[in-house]
């Protein structure tokens, strides 16, 4: 998978080459993985889903990959709405009023010197 990464970004290939790759990984997941890969470097994007989505065995699969690439999913998928923005904390106490170093006042008598001469 590495190389293949890097082989992305240095070169782009036919839809053949692309399903080539494909049909020669063996576990489901990686099929997936490795089709939205290399979608980025492949030339034909028009026949991205005919020619390299025939390799996948099942619909589902075809379906996260044209999801993961932003091509659209054959069915349509349920529009999902915003979601709300997150409403407006209230202003609490302020910092200087919860913090634990307190500041001395203008009249204090104490010093910072630790010298007693």
């Amino acid at each position: 998978m590495r190389l293949l990464r890097n082989l992305v970004l240095s070169y782009t290939m036919s839809c053949e080459q692309t399903k080539a790759f494909v049909e020669e990984v063996e576990f489901t997941e990686a099929k997936v993985e490795l089709a939205v890969l290399l979608f980025g470097a492949t030339r034909e994007r028009e026949r991205y889903d005919p020619v390299v989505l025939s390799s996948l065995r099942f619909e589902e699969q075809r379906d996260q990959v044209r999801t993961q690439c932003g091509f659209g999913a054959a069915k349509a998928a349920p529009v999902k709405s915003a979601p709300a923005p997150a409403p407006a904390m209230a202003a609490g106490p302020a910092k200087d009023a919860t913090s634990w170093m307190k500041k001395k006042k203008a009249d204090s008598d104490d010093s910072d010197d630790d010298d007693d001469d």
